[in-house]
């Protein structure tokens, strides 16, 4: 088990595409399991209830994009012949620019920019199936769950560190986060993700091209 877990560690693939996967779900885990309400609340002024209907429906977008990336992916391979590895960095990208229009409160639009949040958060997923094409049978699984420890570790660290810049700035006088503090925590979970998108772009200059299956 060790040694399957060092050999998946040492390969050039996984650490060209298990970054983008780890800082794209651990940020749609992060933000929507324990941010996106307070956003709603404090930033875009909803009521409660206003806001318990907004994160069920952000719910359901989540558990579409779950369902569908599957699809997406297999039809743009048989319609298109466009591989996995490019849709999973298409979606990632468009993930990323959500996020950006979140920042920047878009409000006219906030709860659809949240339900597409949810849609995508997901969709970095996408890596454990070309992982698993890229590995052998034996290291595929040993590949997902060593990806999978990276991704949860990263969930816990943005939970925890979105609430340590957003409790560094002070409290409105309404007694709620200011909007300051959130586009700043979350403006820090975006670059992390644009670092990411842009070390897969240039990982075959550094650390070799990886085989025609995947590139």
């Amino acid at each position: 088990q060790i040694k399957g877990l060092v050999e998946v560690y040492r390969d050039k693939l996984f650490w060209r595409v298990a970054p983008v996967a780890i800082a794209g779900a651990g940020a749609g885990l992060a933000i929507q399991t324990l941010w996106v309400g307070p956003w709603l609340s404090d930033v875009a002024g909803l009521d409660r209830d206003t806001v318990a209907g907004h994160l069920t429906l952000v719910a359901a977008a989540m558990a579409a994009g779950m369902a569908s990336m599957g699809i997406v992916a297999d039809l743009a391979w048989q319609k298109f012949s466009i591989p996995p590895r490019r849709v999973f960095l298409a979606g990632s990208i468009i993930f990323l620019l959500v996020q950006l229009l979140l920042i920047a409160e878009f409000m006219q639009i906030s709860l659809y920019l949240w339900m597409l949040f949810g849609f995508l958060s997901n969709f970095s997923a996408m890596a454990f199936a070309i992982l698993s094409q890229h590995f052998p049978t034996k290291r595929s699984g040993v590949a997902n769950t060593g990806m999978n420890l990276f991704v949860f570790a990263m969930a816990f660290a943005l939970q925890y560190g979105i609430g340590a810049v957003i409790d560094s700035f002070p409290v409105t006088a309404a007694g709620t986060y200011s909007p300051e503090a959130f586009q700043t925590a979350f403006g820090v979970v975006a670059a992390i993700q644009v670092a990411a998108i842009t070390w897969f772009l240039i990982a075959p200059r550094i650390i070799g091209r990886p085989e025609p299956l995947v590139d």
